[in-house]
């Protein structure tokens, strides 16, 4: 039987967000577990923003913006940054200007513009 206030009953998505909000709030309370798993968390998205650069040949400083859950957290957020900038990405964060699927379509003309664009782009 269903229980449609149980957590387990929510799509993956909503339930990760649930998550990953008390995890956040636990780490901003000092729980060190909570520290690890935000600390590796954005590890990943450096290691994600550094292959994205290097396929697309960003030139630094790379232009950096947020959309979604855990990248509107502005503690989350200044990790990040601290965190690319310490393993080399020169980046230049920049508030959104535009919704995120609008700001990856111009991203993509321009490099479609360029002499020599991405692979994937040509």
């Amino acid at each position: 039987m269903s229980n449609a206030s149980s957590p387990l009953s929510l799509p993956a998505s909503p339930r990760i967000a649930a998550v990953a909000a008390k995890v956040l709030r636990r780490a901003r309370s000092g729980d060190r577990f909570a520290s690890r798993i935000v600390a590796e968390a954005q590890q990943q998205l450096v290691r994600q923003a550094t292959e994205a650069a290097r396929a697309l040949g960003l030139a630094p400083p790379i232009r950096v913006s947020w959309a979604g859950g855990l990248l509107q957290d502005s503690t989350f957020r200044t990790g990040l940054w601290r965190a690319m900038r310490r393993s080399g990405l020169s980046i230049h964060p920049t508030p959104p200007q535009a919704p995120p699927v609008l700001a990856v379509a111009r991203l993509a003309l321009a490099l479609a513009r360029r002499d020599n664009p991405p692979e994937f782009l040509a």
